[in-house]
């Protein structure tokens, strides 16, 4: 994660909204390494905070020159206190650790249980072991005293157990062998002092029921670039029905432009790509989303409209038959000559 904070940094990415995992949404040192905030309204898992009774104490006493596991308190020693354990290559510029070093004063990571909930899942985790153990191990007289538990009779019981841990944390497993998931949603809020404050908004809980498991404190979020508005997720909105959708050019698919459909045209699906002409019929509605019959409609000869097209009507209508009265004239004309001059030739042929 250090190596895309720096490479975000180098080229200036900001104003992104970032969606964290557990392995790094509750992480100070991710937020040290992010100077330029550019993680700040970042939205995330975590598993939930919780306290292990005696955990703390134990880790308070560690004395690791002490310790049956030597190598692995002295690197958690050194890394907690920054020197290093006498060796006979140890450079100047570390401290040498004595071993009597105070754990009572430290305030980190390593002594707050409080932001170790790993800690808290191997703990439930081994009390589910034992308690499955328990279970097959208590069979009084009626079993082999010699004879060793195999793995998978233990996973069975496992999966059959169901217990309360010292603070009062529920302990079971469905039947895929997972246990109830259970997530704090923290929300990254910078401060006065250009510092992170991890702030927890909501939690999410499977073992409650379906319309409980959610609990989000919405008003408390602050998003990208100090914003309380919900980012929008997409380039552009989805087009309601009555549009289609127009690609920009040069743009991702998932911009694009929303047009009005023409017309007698109407689409009524969202995010449509065409739009559908409607029937001779039909006609579009004011929303372009449905066909609707066309209405008939009756000039009143009262209206304006109705006397002037009547009027246009009976003006034409007369203009047709003055016309056509002339048309029959002179065709009468033209039989009457045609006829007489027939009879002329029966009468008088000519001479051969």
């Amino acid at each position: 994660m250090d190596v895309l904070i720096h490479e975000l940094t180098h080229h200036n990415l900001t104003g992104y909204q970032w969606v964290g995992s557990e392995s790094w949404i509750f992480d100070s040192q991710i937020a040290k390494l992010d100077r330029n905030h550019i993680l700040d309204g970042a939205i995330g898992l975590s598993i939930p905070r919780a306290h292990v009774s005696g955990m703390r104490e134990f880790m308070l006493d560690v004395k690791p020159l002490n310790s049956s596991s030597a190598d692995i308190f002295t690197e958690f020693w050194e890394t907690l206190f920054g020197c290093k354990f006498k060796q006979p290559s140890l450079s100047g510029s570390h401290r040498e650790c004595t071993g009597h070093e105070v754990l009572t004063g430290a305030v980190n990571s390593f002594t707050d249980m409080s932001l170790m909930p790993i800690f808290n899942n191997v703990y439930k985790g081994v009390y589910a072991v034992a308690h499955a153990l328990h279970r097959v191990l208590g069979c009084n007289q009626t079993c082999d005293d010699k004879l060793q538990p195999d793995p998978f009779t233990i996973l069975q019981h496992i999966k059959k157990t169901h217990f309360n841990t010292k603070d009062g944390d529920e302990v079971y497993f469905n039947e895929d062998g997972d246990p109830a998931a259970k997530y704090e949603i923290i929300n990254w809020q910078p401060t006065r002092h250009r510092a992170v404050d991890f702030v927890t908004a909501g939690l999410y809980d499977a073992s409650l029921p379906a319309d409980k498991q959610l609990n989000l404190q919405s008003t408390s979020l602050v998003f990208a670039q100090n914003s309380t508005l919900v980012p929008v997720s997409v380039c552009s909105e989805s087009c309601p029905p009555g549009t289609r959708k127009v690609l920009l050019k040069g743009k991702p698919v998932c911009c694009f432009d929303c047009i009005r459909c023409a017309e007698g045209e109407i689409s009524n699906s969202t995010d449509s790509v065409s739009c559908v002409r409607c029937h001779p019929d039909f006609w579009s509605n004011e929303r372009r989303d449905t066909c609707v019959k066309k209405d008939i409609e009756f000039l009143s000869y009262e209206e304006i409209m109705g006397a002037l097209l009547t009027a246009a009507s009976l003006s034409g209508t007369a203009g047709i038959v003055v016309v056509d009265e002339q048309l029959h004239v002179v065709a009468a004309s033209w039989r009457i000559e045609s006829s007489l001059s027939w009879r002329k030739g029966l009468r008088y042929p000519e001479n051969s």
